[in-house]
């Protein structure tokens, strides 16, 4: 449930690549400088929105779509101590319906001789 409607793009930080969080860190320090603050304050700038990007695409660090006080992490924390065992999730998927069907145009329709 929680995977549909949150759409997380990586189970957890650790499986983000070095490309893509570069690339992500450019982005956000690019948008820090131009706000004409110092170094110091770019960076803490810069890693703070890094967190808000994890907890928009990381599956263990978003809030929980049935307790939006608590990430995924917490959730399942607190499972494994009620259990008495580690509740770990391995991996998930994710379909959408229609995902990778191209859609034909649909012509006019055409005229029928009554």
């Amino acid at each position: 449930m929680h995977v549909v409607a949150s759409k997380p793009l990586f189970l957890s930080k650790e499986l983000i690549s070095t490309e893509v969080l570069e690339s992500e860190r450019e982005i956000l320090r690019s948008q820090a400088e131009a706000s004409g603050k110092p170094k110091m304050a770019i960076e803490k700038m810069v890693e703070g929105r890094l967190r808000k990007y994890f907890e928009e695409v990381v599956f263990m660090e978003q809030k929980y779509v049935v307790d939006d006080c608590k990430s995924v992490k917490t959730v399942l924390d607190e499972l494994s101590k009620e259990v008495g065992s580690p509740v770990k999730i391995g991996n998930y998927v994710r379909v959408e319906v229609g995902e990778g069907i191209e859609r034909q145009e649909e012509s006019e329709p055409v005229a029928q001789a009554a």
